[in-house]
């Protein structure tokens, strides 16, 4: 069996401006995302491989939070 695992943005309906024309990538389901077999193993590699592909991608991994998204991420001190 395969198990699907996804990064979500950890601000996703914290209240953008939708007349910005900014959304949340959660809202639209576009986070790094990938299958695993269901086994410690595979979910770890994955897990691995999905954040490598977040950073890549300008998602931060905030301490007391979690995943954030470009979007929601943009202000956040450095």
């Amino acid at each position: 069996m395969a198990i699907w695992i996804e990064l979500r943005c950890e601000r996703r309906g914290e209240g953008l401006d939708a007349s910005s024309g900014k959304r949340c990538w959660s809202d639209d389901n576009y986070g790094p995302g990938e299958m695993a077999e269901d086994n410690l193993a595979s979910m770890s590699s994955v897990y691995q491989f999905l954040k490598q592909d977040a950073v890549k991608a300008g998602w931060k991994l905030i301490r007391g939070e979690g995943w954030v998204c470009p979007c929601c991420v943009t202000g956040e001190p450095s």
